[in-house]
């Protein structure tokens, strides 16, 4: 378990795996939405580049 002071100063306990959780959705909502601004650019984001070829040994 976790004592969070939220914005309002509001004191909650969370355990420590569900802030984890939220907090990885907020990344990927994040990195959503930078993705549709870099296409809107004509830029290719980092996660859609073509992977190289690797050498045949």
């Amino acid at each position: 378990m976790v004592d969070i002071t939220q914005e309002s100063g509001r004191q909650t306990r969370n355990l420590r795996m569900g802030l984890l959780t939220l907090n990885y959705g907020h990344n990927n909502e994040i990195y959503g939405s930078m993705v549709v601004y870099l296409r809107m650019k004509n830029i290719v984001p980092p996660a859609s580049e073509p992977r190289p070829q690797q050498k045949q040994p």
